[in-house]
This record gives structure tokens, sequence and C-alpha cells, in this order.
């Protein structure tokens, strides 16, 4: 068992989330030493590391295509009043203003991160359990977009536009992989991004957000604070870094520091080399991943493996592109590196998707 382990996946994966809880450590041990609460974020890192490494583990002995075989309609259902929660309660789980997390006392559960799962899972079954080689819409797509709308609508009126434009990029590669024709996949694109265009510009901090990105001169409200701290950031560390804790002993301030903009605060206290550490071991992901599914004996096999892949590398991709000034801010987390349960949960499950499948292949190896 321990041969069929993809060391260097793994590797890659301990990697990131070694980094990520030293940051974590660095950006609130010392700046928030009377805000015990905030203090207390490195402990709960810690424990949630755990709690996924557990949940990744179990999910790794269940046999999902089955249970998506008896179960189909019911987890459909199941995610989708799982996202409606925070909507019809929101006056209780509002935080700035979005309504993302279902709170309870100690901690705090973001069902859209779920739903990522719930599509990369749905989206695998339909298509490899496909029963004709010639496509049919109305057969093999309308039900699955039907419920990915769904599923849209519900994140966005939850206000957390950053996720559904994730699934929304995921959604259409997935499509491509799927076999879906490039005529309704172009169709589906095009009005996707208009839909996305349109939503920019439908809030008055998503306009301010996209005014301070293209015209910084123009900026209201010094909405653009975010986007230039976190570029100077990445300038300072030069090539080895500040050291660690560096910003919060500076008395330095870059916002989201162990979150949102972790890989920020990672390149200035750990320079260009923590910074090209952490794009390497994504890249390792990324090859791994993809390696494995071209080994698959089944198509399930394949698309989950790829499907997980895929997504990891969009969220990681956007976060990073965001941070170095190539995208608007947005709200996503870098997987395995930023602080937060629901993401390193979520995450943690599609790797051991992909190990479970690298442990199948090398067993059919064997025999």
């Amino acid at each position: 068992m321990v041969k069929s382990l993809d060391i260097y996946l793994i590797l890659a994966v301990l990697g990131l989330i070694v980094v990520g809880t030293i940051n974590i450590y660095s950006q609130t041990q010392i700046q928030y030493q009377n805000y015990p609460v905030k203090k207390a974020l490195f402990l709960k890192q810690i424990i949630l590391i755990l709690i996924s490494f557990l949940i990744g583990f179990i999910f790794s002995l269940i046999d999902i295509e089955k249970i998506f075989d008896k179960f189909f309609l019911l987890l459909s259902l199941s995610i989708i009043i799982f996202l409606l929660i925070p909507i019809i309660f929101k006056k209780w789980v509002e935080l700035n203003g979005s309504y993302r997390w279902i709170t309870f006392k100690h901690f705090s559960i973001q069902p859209s991160e779920f739903s990522k799962l719930y599509l990369v899972l749905a989206f695998s079954y339909i298509f490899s359990h496909k029963k004709d080689s010639i496509f049919s819409f109305k057969r093999d797509l309308l039900f699955p977009l039907i419920i990915a709308t769904i599923i849209l609508g519900l994140i966005i009126a939850q206000k957390d536009l950053s996720t559904a434009f994730v699934i929304g990029t995921f959604l259409i590669l997935a499509m491509f992989l799927g076999g879906v024709p490039m005529g309704i996949i172009i169709y589906l694109g095009i009005f996707t991004l208009c839909i996305f265009v349109i939503l920019s510009f439908t809030a008055d901090y998503r306009i301010k957000r996209l005014i301070a990105f293209f015209l910084p001169g123009k900026d209201l409200a010094n909405i653009s604070f975010q986007n230039y701290q976190s570029l100077r950031f990445l300038g300072l560390g030069g090539f080895a870094g500040k050291g660690i804790g560096w910003i919060s002993s500076s008395g330095e301030y870059l916002p989201l520091s162990y979150s949102d903009f972790a890989f920020s605060s990672i390149s200035c206290e750990m320079g260009l080399i923590g910074g090209f550490f952490i794009i390497i071991c994504y890249l390792i992901i990324a090859i791994r991943g993809f390696s494995v599914s071209f080994d698959t004996s089944n198509k399930f096999d394949f698309f989950s493996t790829t499907f997980s892949t895929i997504m990891l590398i969009i969220q990681a991709a956007v976060n990073i592109s965001v941070v170095t000034g190539i995208l608007p801010p947005t709200g996503i987390t870098l997987p395995f590196v930023s602080y937060g349960g629901s993401s390193l949960v979520v995450s943690m499950i599609f790797v051991s998707i992909i190990i479970k499948n690298r442990a199948k292949t090398e067993i059919r190896y064997n025999f």
C-alpha cells in the first residue's frame, strides 16, 4: 500500500500546508497578541489540518461512484438545501456584506466550498455514465446544467461572485473534457461571461474594485489599497525574504495576510524562494494529478482525478493572479496555504481522490 502512494504529490501538499501554517503563526501570534480570538487562529488551523487529514482518509475508503449511483438526486437536493441555509438565515451569518458561512459558536462552514466537491463528483459521474458515443444535449447535459445553474445562482445570491467565477471556469473546462460539442461550450461560455460582466456592475463595491483595478489614479475610497499593499509586499521580500514575523513586528500592514493575501506575506517574509516554492508545489500537484488520470482504468476515475486536479489549480491560479495584480481582488483562498477549514477539508478530499486512484492504478499494474 505504501508503495502505491504518490510520494511527490504528498510531499507537495505537505509542503504547502507547512508553509501556510508557518505563515498563519507569523501573521497572528505577534500582531494579535492582545486579541485572543485572532491569536487562536494558529491553534485552530492545526486542529483543522488534523480533521482534514482524517476526513480525506475516510473519503478514500468510500466508493463514490456507487454512492452517486444510488443517491444522485438526494445528493443534488442536499447541496442545494445546504447552500440555501446562509441565504434563508442571512440575519445570523452576514460577514463583510456577504452570506457565505453557516456560523456556530467556535467554527463556521462555507457551503459553497462543498458545492465545488459536489460538482466535481457529479460531473465525473455524469460524463463517465454517458450511454451513447453520440452526444445529446437533452439526455446528457440538460439536467446537470440545471443543477449547476441553481448552485451558481445560490452562490451569487450569497454575494460570493468569486467562487461562482471559479466554478463557472471549472464547468467550461469540464464540459470540454467531457466531450460536449464545442459549439455548445462556446455559447455557454459567452453567456456565462456576459452574466459575470453584468453582475460586476450590480454592486457599488464591485464597481469600485473594477475602477481601482483598471484606473488606479481614479480610485474611489482607496479601494486599491489591497492591490497596492499586495504588490508592495511581494517586492519587499527580495530573494531570501525579510524573515518570519517581520510584517507583524515591523508595524507594516497587509490586509488578510493569513488568508486571501497569504502568497504576498509569504513572498515578503520568505522571499522569492518562498513564492517559487509554492508555485512549484502546485505544478507538482498538477503534473501528478494529470499523470494519474491518464493511467486510470475506468472513466469515473479518469474524470474524478482530472476534475479534482483542475479545481485545485484553478483556485490557486485565481488567488495568485489577484495577489500579483493580474485580476481584481476576490475572496478566493489559496488551497492548503490560506487559513480556513472548509477550503482545507475540500482540498484534502480532492487530493485523497487523486491518491486513491493512483493506488488503484498501481495495484492494476502489479497484477
